[in-house]
């Protein structure tokens, strides 16, 4: 072949050498331009004995791919164009790097990735990605053509779940028609949220339940969490739903600043005698999730008298200056202390009953322990009928009676009608009488007595002395016969005793004594022989609305 014929964009092979005769040689032509140019020749080859050479014309065209790879830089703004978030990547030798920086685990953060053809042609291109790790994810077509004006985007993304750094082993490749061969080189590192929480797991252990129609039992804890993060803030979120055995006090997502606490109030209230096991997560700036574990047992109360013959608890019939106690002992059956207290609704035993209890104030009481329960009857001289109260207590949430406490305090209830008897106007030398009347309301026979050294000279009572049965009264004659004429006659604290009683009762008594008026004296002459009788009558009219009961008076040997 005529080396002139042609340029260094045919290669031409063999270029001569020789044909045997009826034999056939092959010649391979290969077409490599070195420009974008169109190429055409008209290649020739002498051959001897003829007169012309052969021609053979080569048309062909020589193109270029022209790949634009770039990565982005940074994360874009509003007034940034997105164009100028990337930067181009250079192929081989240069090696490219790509640094997520420092990211917090369960945290995402991602770059783009776009090849563009620029070229009239489209082109190949193949993504090596075997060399990431579990962290690292490569999202886009790997193998492919892209043909000319087109552009592929891909995503590169850093998840880490883990504290890690990624260094040199993590890379991709990337080839371009077997002519461009780029290299990504990526690292970066990850740290967790410098966040603390006080426990990420609670035993409550042993629980009382709520028992149906009682109060709520519930205990609770004070979870804190705080940011140690000297420059950043981290949001908190709880994602636990509130139950009936489980609850967090008025819980909002917050955002602590650095340095700052937030305490969680978590209360537990079991339902039911079972084992409970709860989850509350959390999420730190909405990526990172924290789990606390919460666990405990629901356990009935038992609280009983270790003695049950306790319960109807009488102290039968006592007088009412006596004091008696009675006590009886109770045990925790459960498995866990608690809180006691004895509870006398409305203050009906101690106001009304005179009942008292010991211990007055709630107290603890330990697992199969016991307590003794003092029940103080103490009347203070007062009467009070047969009477039956219940004596309850409070435990875990629950009251119900726990003893009933009968008993009667027997006792004298005396009482004169009156304690002043006003006798008005008597005349000298008669008497006037008043009843007065001792009444027993109490629950003994009592005996009373008189004191007739205190009547003085004008007053006298009768009976001085007997015995006065429950529910019954006497009568007593009380007579005011004056000595003398006086205007103001007094006789203060006449003394009625009653036996076995350390108080007596007292009686005053009060009156006037005048003479005989003259406009009321009248005389009768009588005339008679001796050893003879002569009769006359006196005439009285009683003007009042009253009864009067007379009794004539005569002085004198010969009236009769």
């Amino acid at each position: 072949f005529m080396k002139n014929s042609y340029n260094n964009g045919i290669i031409i092979d063999p270029v001569k050498g020789t044909i045997p005769a009826k034999s056939k040689l092959p010649i391979v032509i290969t077409f490599k331009p070195i420009e974008e140019i169109l190429y055409n020749f008209n290649v020739l080859c002498d051959i001897k004995r003829k007169p012309k050479p052969i021609s053979i014309n080569i048309k062909g065209e020589g193109y270029n791919v022209h790949p634009n790879v770039s990565i982005e830089s940074k994360p874009s703004s509003d007034d940034e164009k997105s164009n100028e978030r990337f930067i181009p990547i250079r192929s081989k030798p240069t090696v490219n790097t790509v640094d997520f920086g420092i990211v917090q685990t369960n945290d995402s953060i991602s770059k783009t990735i776009k090849i563009s053809n620029n070229g009239k042609y489209s082109f190949d291109y193949n993504w090596d990605v075997s060399n990431l790790n579990n962290s690292l994810q490569f999202i886009g077509s790997t193998t492919g053509t892209l043909i000319k004006s087109n552009e592929l985007i891909y995503q590169l993304i850093y998840t880490p779940n883990k504290k890690e750094t990624i260094g040199p082993t993590n890379y991709v490749l990337l080839n371009i028609s077997n002519k461009y061969y780029y290299k990504l080189l990526i690292q970066g590192s990850s740290i967790a949220p410098l966040i603390r929480f006080s426990f990420l797991s609670y035993d409550f252990g042993n629980c009382y339940i709520t028992s149906p129609g009682g109060s709520l039992v519930s205990e609770s804890i004070n979870l804190v969490v705080t940011n140690n993060d000297l420059s950043n803030n981290i949001s908190l979120e709880c994602l636990f739903s509130k139950t009936r055995a489980l609850w967090i006090d008025n819980y909002q997502p917050t955002v602590l600043e650095p340095g700052q606490s937030v305490t969680l109030n978590i209360n537990f209230a079991p339902r039911e005698v079972k084992d409970y096991q709860f989850v509350i997560p959390f999420t730190v700036n909405n990526t990172n999730r924290y789990n606390v574990n919460i666990k405990g047992k629901g356990i009935s109360t038992r609280v009983e008298l270790v003695d049950t013959s306790n319960y109807n608890l009488n102290f039968g019939t006592i007088n009412n200056n006596q004091s008696k106690t009675k006590s009886f002992d109770i045990i925790n059956r459960g498995k866990k202390q608690i809180s006691i207290e004895l509870i006398d609704v409305d203050n009906v035993l101690t106001n009304e009953k005179c009942t008292s209890f010991l211990p007055t104030n709630s107290f603890i009481l330990k697992p199969k322990a016991t307590k003794t329960i003092d029940i103080i009857f103490n009347p203070s001289n007062r009467r009070i009928p047969n009477f039956v109260n219940d004596l309850f207590i409070s435990y875990g949430g629950l009251t119900r009676s726990l003893v009933k406490i009968s008993g009667k305090a027997q006792g004298v209830d005396i009482a004169l009608d009156t304690d002043m008897l006003s006798f008005g106007i008597v005349v000298q030398g008669s008497k006037k009488s008043k009843k007065l009347l001792l009444e027993n309301k109490g629950d003994i026979s009592v005996q009373y007595q008189w004191d007739n050294q205190t009547f003085g000279k004008h007053f006298s009572i009768s009976p001085l002395i007997g015995k006065l049965s429950p529910g019954n009264e006497v009568s007593f004659d009380v007579i005011f016969e004056p000595k003398i004429i006086d205007d103001d006659i007094r006789q203060d604290d006449i003394l009625l005793r009653i036996l076995g009683q350390p108080t007596p009762l007292f009686l005053t008594c009060n009156g006037l004594c005048i003479s005989q008026p003259t406009d009321m004296i009248s005389t009768i002459s009588f005339e008679s022989k001796a050893r003879k009788s002569e009769n006359k009558s006196v005439k009285i009219s009683n003007s009042s609305d009253k009864d009067w009961y007379l009794s004539p008076v005569l002085d004198g040997e010969h009236w009769i």
